[in-house]
């Protein structure tokens, strides 16, 4: 049996005319990969004006109670390649991200490490067309996650921003690491993040990289 997978999007805002053509786009992806048999998407668009924190308790406890393989969350203002979900289902790891960027100055990967004094930074030299693990955590705009991860934590799952130095993400990465979890980036495939008029990519990451 291919695995079920709960597509979640989290709607604050009006979405933007890019994101939301890449999530029709990538809507009739999934439909065709679940005609072929490669696995199958049920979507879900919690909003508008609902808190992330509160979408994404909402779609993980939906995704444990309706015993899928899987949750996928996406941005409202993420642009990703119609195949993601391929190169991400394939590596076959607890939790998941592609390569993407901050959209607003500094333009740093939402991958993160540790440094040599123990403090979390930005993965600034992750490698390139690879997977590899992500000590520090990821960013959530975009990733994929096994619900045994979701189901083994207690609840809330996600939990806002409890220390002011991290967010909801990375406060969820560390707990699903605490319990034994990894997390982990493929960076073959990168999501942009829009910031208007443009989605930001690599090329800006090394742009900006130029100009430090």
């Amino acid at each position: 049996m291919y695995p079920k997978i709960l597509g979640a999007v989290p709607v604050y805002h009006a979405v933007e005319p890019e994101p939301f053509l890449n999530f029709l786009v990538l809507s009739q992806a999934t439909a065709r990969a679940e005609l072929e048999g490669r696995y199958g998407v049920r979507w879900c668009v919690p909003g508008p004006k609902t808190k992330t924190v509160t979408a994404r308790n909402i779609v993980s406890n939906l995704a444990i109670t309706g015993e899928l393989d899987y949750l996928f969350l996406i941005d409202d203002d993420m642009v990703v390649p119609r195949d993601i979900l391929d190169h991400l289902l394939r590596r076959d790891v607890d939790i998941i991200s592609p390569i993407f960027f901050r959209s607003v100055p500094p333009v740093d990967p939402l991958v993160f490490t540790f440094d040599r004094f123990g403090d979390r930074v930005p993965y600034y030299d992750f490698p390139k067309n690879a997977l590899f693990e992500t000590p520090g955590g990821n960013g959530t705009g975009c990733m994929l996650i096994k619900t045994s991860v979701l189901a083994a934590m207690d609840a809330p799952i996600w939990r806002g921003e409890v220390d002011a130095e991290i967010s909801e993400d990375i406060e969820f990465c560390t707990r699903a690491r605490s319990l034994g979890f990894k997390t982990w980036c493929d960076s073959t495939v990168e999501a942009r993040q829009m910031s208007l008029p443009v989605a930001i990519g690599s090329p800006h990451y090394e742009q900006s990289r130029l100009t430090r």
